[in-house]
């Protein structure tokens, strides 16, 4: 009976975390690109028609978004349908920040889901979620140590092309775990197949960080079966089928990342490689130095793991341990290969480390979730720590109410003038990363707005202050 009470507290916690991520999410200012992907810019068009890059890779032709057309798709498709679906029972306005909270806690679920599914692979019940919910949901900073350890970026279009594909890539390798923890063959249907393979195609082409982890996970994963086989550590007796979805999607993601150096934005900031590799350290050190938020969740993953190794031996978690962390150092040593960009001085943050933020949650489940159903000296101890943790980033996300409020309501005196150009006397952001002040800039925001009827007529704007 306690325990049934214990859950159902812990599922209100859950719901009313969701709940309030949805709130933050739903009061969010909207970003700079998100007219220029919808509608879309002219700039992306080329990519849009060539989604393969043909043009890029066979005539080396540059331009735009060269191996994203499918990140650009998607949320063009999201925008063009959605807003209008919401516009039943809001105003066109609301509609646009509604659509944009609604893809956020989507892909905030589906990576909460996915990560408790891969820490319990074999048996999952309502119970488990649940647990895993209640550990993971904390984790999710939409306020508070966003820029260190946001995995739902603020801006929507970065929750598109950096959260929803690492959700997706989840999803593809899951199978593919099962079948490494669990020896569990790969059974796929005719049309589960046709799933994957498309899966595949998708994730290949949605921008050059999901193929960069494609091909380090992939190159880690063979890199570890050398090693077991030579060192003869472990026999690992590699499926045909799942050699060839690895090294398929390993290749596929290769030439992605080569149609990716056509991309015309890699010219505009060109740094060279020491530089960026100089960068990097001080990228490292605003995450991991520079704020408390990483330090104290890797010290408390350290530290279940220390427990678990004293408590039940090192064998069972060190098969998962060692070639994560391998991951890690791996991505983050390629990482500044991938070019410069001057909004990101430092290469390393929130979006780029998305791959390694996601495995310490997945370290912070696995290993709790273990660990929880072990007796030990010092458990009430640990609990204590535990829900402290949780409690810490819980507080530290946040209440987010009214960070958007500037620009709604210059968009509202925007719609109510009758001028053709308006002037805004407010510098706060505007459907851009900064102030307009050039009104011929606000051209391709203004069209968005009154796609979906929040404008009557095509208008600009302007701020002064």
């Amino acid at each position: 009976m306690k325990n049934k009470i214990l859950i159902a507290l812990l599922g209100l916690f859950v719901l009313y975390d969701i709940g309030r991520s949805f709130n933050q999410h739903l009061h969010m200012p909207l970003d700079g690109d998100l007219a220029l992907i919808v509608l879309p810019a002219d700039c992306f068009k080329a990519a849009m028609k060539d989604p393969l890059g043909i043009q890029a890779s066979f005539n080396g032709q540059i331009y735009h978004a060269s191996n994203r057309a499918f990140a650009h798709w998607t949320m063009s498709l999201h925008f063009k349908t959605v807003p209008f679906f919401f516009q039943l029972f809001s105003s066109p306005l609301d509609s646009i920040y509604l659509s944009a909270a609604l893809a956020k806690i989507i892909f905030q679920l589906l990576i909460a889901f996915m990560l408790a599914r891969y820490a319990r692979p074999s048996t999952f019940q309502l119970k488990d979620l649940i647990i895993s919910l209640a550990i993971l949901t904390p984790l999710f900073q939409t306020g508070g140590f966003n820029s260190y350890m946001g995995v739902i970026d603020q801006s929507i279009t970065y929750s598109f092309f950096y959260a929803l594909p690492i959700a997706l890539l989840l999803v593809f390798f899951f199978p593919f775990y099962r079948y490494f923890k669990l020896d569990e063959p790969l059974n796929f249907s005719p049309i589960k197949h046709a799933f994957w393979l498309l899966f595949i195609v998708f994730l290949s082409f949605n921008g050059p960080l999901t193929c960069a982890i494609v091909v380090t996970l992939v190159a880690s994963v063979f890199i570890f079966l050398f090693f077991y086989k030579v060192t003869g550590v472990k026999q690992i007796q590699l499926d045909n089928t799942v050699r060839n979805y690895l090294i398929g999607f390993f290749l596929l993601a290769l030439y992605s990342l080569y149609v990716g150096t056509f991309n015309a934005e890699n010219f505009s900031t060109p740094l060279p490689i020491y530089a960026r590799y100089e960068q990097l350290l001080n990228g490292l050190q605003k995450m991991f130095i520079g704020n408390v938020a990483l330090p104290i969740l890797v010290v408390f993953i350290a530290a279940t793991i220390l427990i678990l190794k004293k408590k039940s031996g090192s064998s069972n978690i060190k098969w998962l341990v060692i070639p994560i962390v391998f991951y890690c150092l791996f991505f983050i040593v390629l990482l500044p290969l991938g070019g410069y960009r001057i909004y990101r001085p430092n290469v390393l943050r929130n979006d780029t480390a998305i791959p390694i933020l996601i495995c310490c949650f997945f370290l912070m489940i696995y290993t709790t979730r273990i660990i929880l159903e072990l007796s030990f000296k010092f458990k009430a101890i640990y609990m204590t720590a535990l829900v402290g943790l949780l409690l810490f980033f819980h507080l530290a996300d946040g209440h987010i109410s009214s960070r958007n409020q500037s620009e709604k309501k210059a968009i509202l005196e925007i719609a109510a003038s009758k001028k053709q150009t308006v002037v805004i006397n407010d510098y706060c952001t505007i459907l851009s990363y900064k102030p307009i002040t050039d009104s011929l800039e606000s051209d391709i925001h203004m069209k968005l707005l009154h796609y979906y009827g929040v404008i009557d007529k095509p208008k600009l704007y302007y701020q002064k202050y």
